[in-house]
């Protein structure tokens, strides 16, 4: 079953990997070596990994060995994390044939992190809807035909998830958002094209 977190859910996402991803492994009480059976493997890719979230994602799916973590940017990563468990991955997510060919072969990713937007086109316009919602659709694409074991996609919003995405409300009043709050109704907010996007493509898929 795929799990979509979408919204604030993102950051409750984290919250395990802020001490520590959870342990995949054990110690065997007879020898008392600490063992990782290969079955617990977990394999995440992180869109927008040169960005300061991605990079920090990364940072703590690595603080447990047995991740292996993909990372994807537009722009080859100048300041790439080095271990054996990362593998960067140049790739413009704009151009389909390119997406497909660079990132077809995840066949054993688990976990998607989609950390990354383009700005080419002014906020809140239909254009920037639409850049970012091929970015992801294309993602989704090379990836969803072969990842037989994905479990997990997070997508990263926030309060401009509830709000104009060019900045507050124009109301002089304190207002309180949750996860039930309504969207917005004016302009063109992407996170809704991408919510929208994700659950349509996973519907059925188990």
């Amino acid at each position: 079953m795929h799990d979509v977190l979408q919204q604030s859910e993102f950051q409750s996402s984290l919250l395990p990997y802020k001490y520590g991803v959870p342990s995949l492994s054990h110690t065997n009480p007879s020898t008392g070596i600490e063992e990782h059976p290969e079955s617990t493997k977990k394999v995440a890719v992180v869109f927008g990994v040169t960005g300061l979230v991605g990079k920090e994602v990364v940072k703590k799916l690595l603080l447990e060995s047995k991740w292996k973590v993909y990372g994807i940017s537009r722009k080859p990563d100048i300041k790439p994390i080095q271990t054996s468990n990362y593998h960067c991955i140049s790739c413009d997510l704009l151009n389909p044939s390119e997406t497909e060919h660079k990132l077809s072969f995840l066949h054993d990713v688990t976990h998607v992190f989609w950390v990354t937007w383009a700005t080419q086109f002014p906020m809140d316009t239909y254009e920037c809807s639409e850049q970012n919602k091929a970015m992801l659709s294309n993602a989704l694409n090379s990836i969803l035909p072969k990842a037989k074991a994905l479990k997990h996609i997070s997508l990263q919003t926030g309060m401009k998830h509830y709000v104009s995405m060019k900045g507050p409300s124009k109301v002089k009043e304190d207002r309180l958002y949750d996860e039930n709050a309504p969207r917005a109704t004016s302009g063109h907010n992407f996170y809704y094209v991408l919510e929208d996007l994700l659950k349509e493509r996973l519907t059925g898929k188990q």
